[in-house]
C-alpha cells in the first residue's frame, strides 16, 4: 500500500511548464505568440469578437456583397482554387464576391503581402485595399 501511495505521488509531481520531458524549452509557432484572435484574427481596435456577425455597420460590407482582386502572385490553378473557395462561402452564407472595379475603393486584396509577415486578416471592413 505505501508503494502505490509512492508511486501516485511521484507520478503526480508537476513538471516545469518552460520545459519538455527532456528539458528544452518548447518552440512556439509565430501565430501563437501573435496576440491575433485564434492566431489569425485581427480585430478592429476597440472590439472583441464573439463569432458573430459585426454589429458596427461601418465594418460591414454594403449588401453583404465583398469586391476583391486577386494579385499575380497567384497561378491560374491558384485562382481557380480561390475562387471555388468564395464560390462555397457564398453558398453558405449571404456575403457575395465580385471582382473589382476602378469604382471599388474598398475592396480585398489577395495576394502575398512581403511586408506583413504571417497569414492573417482584419475583420470586417476596414477601408481601402484590405489585404488577405
Amino acid at each position: 500500500m505505501l508503494f502505490l501511495l509512492l508511486i501516485a505521488s511521484v507520478t503526480a509531481t508537476p513538471m516545469d511548464s518552460t520545459s519538455n520531458v527532456d528539458g528544452a524549452i518548447p518552440k512556439h509557432e509565430p501565430w501563437e505568440t501573435t496576440g491575433l484572435f485564434e492566431g489569425d484574427i485581427m480585430e478592429p481596435p476597440g472590439t472583441v469578437v464573439h463569432r458573430n456577425a459585426m454589429k458596427d455597420k461601418s465594418l460591414r460590407w454594403p449588401a453583404g456583397v465583398v469586391p476583391y482582386n486577386i494579385t499575380e502572385d497567384f497561378t491560374d490553378e491558384d485562382r481557380k482554387i480561390i475562387r471555388l473557395a468564395m464560390d462555397e462561402i457564398e453558398d453558405k452564407s449571404c456575403v457575395t464576391f465580385k471582382e473589382r472595379t476602378v469604382d471599388d475603393f474598398d475592396y480585398v486584396l489577395i495576394g502575398d503581402d512581403k511586408a506583413r509577415p504571417g497569414c492573417w486578416a482584419q475583420v470586417g471592413k476596414v477601408g481601402g485595399a484590405q489585404v488577405l
